[in-house]
C-alpha cells in the first residue's frame, strides 16, 4: 500500500520536467525513493533491494543540496534513477542465470506451484534471460535520451514508456504462457504480482539447495 503512493508522484514529476524545474524534479526523486525504501523494509525485503533505495535516496538528498547551494550540472544527478534500477535488475537477474543459482522467474514459479518441472525449469530460464536482456536495453536506451532529447521527454519515457514497455511483456508473456502449457500455465497476473510481492521470491538461492531443487519428471 505504501509503495503505491508512488504513483501519486509521477504527475507532478512530468510537470517538473516540462517546466525545467531542476530542484522541484529532484526533490520528487526524494520523495519517491524515501517512500519505496520505507515500502521494502516494512516487506521485510532483501539487503540488495535495500542497498539500492537507500543509496538512491542518499544520492538525490546529496544532488538536491547541492543545486540548491548553486553547484553547476548537479541537475545531472536526477537522470540517475532509472540507469540505478535497470541496472539493479539486469544485474540481479542475470547473476540468477550463473552456475549453481536459481533464476528469478524459476523461483516466482516453485513459490507459486510448490515445485519446478523439468519443462518449466527450461521455460523460466529463457523467460528470466528476456527480461535480462530487455533491463539491459532500457539501461542503454535511458542512458542514451538524454543527449538526444529534452528532460521532458526524457522523462515521459521514464514514467510511462519503460513501464508500458514492460507490462507488455509481463501480459503478453501470461496470454502466451497460457497458450503453449494449457491450463497449467494459466496464471492471473494479479496472482505473480502477490508472488514478486513475497520476500522469498527476491532472496537469491542455489539450484542446488533444498530451495532450488526442480522436479525432473
Amino acid at each position: 500500500m505504501l509503495r503505491a503512493l508512488s504513483v501519486l508522484f509521477f504527475v507532478p514529476l512530468q510537470v517538473a520536467a516540462l517546466r525545467d524545474a531542476h530542484e522541484l524534479f529532484v526533490g520528487i526523486l526524494v520523495a519517491i525513493a524515501a517512500v519505496n525504501l520505507c515500502a521494502a523494509w516494512l516487506d521485510g525485503a532483501s539487503k540488495d533491494l535495500l542497498a539500492v533505495w537507500a543509496s538512491g535516496c542518499l544520492i538525490l538528498t546529496g544532488a538536491l543540496v547541492a543545486m540548491l547551494l548553486g553547484v553547476e550540472f548537479a541537475y545531472l544527478v536526477s537522470y540517475l534513477p532509472p540507469l540505478f534500477l535497470y541496472g539493479f535488475l539486469a544485474l540481479y537477474f542475470g547473476r540468477s542465470l550463473l552456475p549453481g543459482q536459481e533464476p528469478v522467474i524459476t523461483r516466482f514459479r516453485r513459490i507459486e506451484a510448490g515445485q519446478v518441472s523439468g519443462g518449466w525449469s527450461t521455460y523460466t530460464r529463457r523467460l528470466t534471460a528476456i527480461w535480462t536482456i530487455l533491463f539491459v536495453l532500457l539501461l542503454i536506451w535511458t542512458a542514451a535520451l538524454p543527449f538526444v532529447a529534452s528532460l521532458a521527454t526524457w522523462t515521459f519515457f521514464a514514467v510511462f514508456g519503460a513501464p508500458a514497455i514492460m507490462l507488455g511483456l509481463f501480459f503478453g508473456e501470461h496470454v502466451y504462457r497460457a497458450l503453449i502449457h494449457g491450463k497449467e500455465g494459466r496464471a492471473h497476473p494479479v496472482r505473480t504480482l502477490r508472488i514478486m510481492s513475497d520476500p522469498r521470491a527476491w532472496i537469491h538461492t542455489s539450484a542446488n539447495g533444498p530451495a532450488g531443487r526442480t522436479n525432473k519428471s
